[in-house]
């Protein structure tokens, strides 16, 4: 686990702020009646993750517990040829194009918080936060964001990522110290890769080659078995549900992966997916239910291990499947705790 200790403010100094932040609503919606705004405290955090540096200036104590902003400045350059790149399209794009975008592109998604601690105590529950990033030249920006730019010069005319936390906590608490726990986070690499199986036993041995997109190195997705399952035998459908038929895809890969490193098999037309770092597949398409199934990889023909998917579930078993594989995913940033203090 990667722990940060965030620069401490030299000094920490209440003063009357022009930012008004309040605990039950959120930026850009109209201040719940009677409610007051949080008092502000000037703390100026810092700590950096993902290659960014984030920045917390001030935090917003209330009754409840307190309400931060922690923003970090981007790449003006990158984030304004991405968003040049897609914005126009966004309405017409394909699911796969949206796939592919989301993965190469260079904004960072809100910051993966996983739990808070507060004085060294958990928070149980009751946290909540969102987030998004701000693009200073786009038209059609609702401007909700304008006060947390206005109250900070650093974002005038900035392109940024901001997540903003509401972390509660009893009254009679000072706060000393506050942890933060992010989730671990994956990296997705474009594969590209697409192939057609017949359902049955003539699926097995079929051998479809790709490229390890860090490495380079060539590797085999070698088909063990391609078959129709009844749902209704695995789920145990309710009665008039519909029967309901799935392929289950097995596979070795040859040579094996590196343990960290994830393979996406889908169905083409669907967001089903299965994990090579584990027996994981997820059952439905783009509409419907979907179910996941865990287990410990199964031993092979070939002493390798077995992976196994459920594709796309249909009313009948189909004749021929088209795959992709989309994306290899790698591990991107570790679980980090980062550190705050007064």
């Amino acid at each position: 686990m990667d722990v940060r200790t965030a620069g401490i403010a030299c000094f920490t100094q209440e003063r009357i702020m022009g930012m008004e932040v309040f605990w039950n609503f959120c930026p850009g919606q109209p201040a719940p009646h009677g409610e007051k705004p949080g008092r502000a405290i000037s703390v100026d955090w810092s700590f950096s993750y993902d290659g960014l540096q984030y920045r917390i200036p001030h935090i917003y104590r209330f009754r409840e517990g307190i309400v931060f902003d922690a923003v970090a400045v981007l790449d003006r350059a990158a984030a304004r040829a991405f968003y040049d790149r897609y914005r126009d399209k966004e309405a017409g794009m394909s699911l796969e194009e949206i796939e592919f975008a989301r993965a190469t592109s260079p904004l960072p998604e809100i910051l993966p918080i996983k739990e808070f601690y507060v004085n060294g105590r958990k928070v149980n529950s009751g946290w909540r936060g969102q987030g998004r990033p701000y693009f200073p030249w786009d038209p059609h920006d609702g401007g909700e964001l304008l006060p947390l730019i206005e109250e900070n010069g650093f974002l005038e005319d900035a392109c940024f990522a901001w997540t903003r936390c509401h972390v509660p906590f009893p009254p009679f608490y000072k706060l000393k110290t506050l942890k933060i726990r992010l989730y671990e986070t994956r990296k997705s690499l474009p594969v590209g890769v697409r192939f057609s199986l017949p359902v049955g036993k003539e699926a097995a041995g079929r051998e479809i080659e790709f490229i390890h997109p860090v490495t380079g190195n060539a590797h085999r997705l070698i088909v063990e078995s391609l078959e129709g399952t009844d749902l209704d035998l695995v789920f145990r459908s309710s009665p008039g549900s519909g029967r309901r038929y799935c392929p289950l895809l097995r596979y070795m890969i040859d040579p094996p992966l590196p343990e960290t490193d994830k393979l996406e098999v889908r169905q083409e037309g669907s967001q089903t997916s299965s994990s090579a770092g584990g027996a994981i597949g997820v059952i439905g398409g783009a509409e419907g239910p979907t179910a996941v199934f865990f287990g410990d990889p199964l031993s092979g023909t070939r002493g390798l291990p077995v992976r196994q998917v459920f594709l796309s579930p249909a009313e009948s078993i189909p004749e021929q499947v088209k795959i992709r594989i989309p994306f290899l995913t790698v591990p991107k940033n570790p679980e980090t705790e980062i550190v705050l203090s007064l």
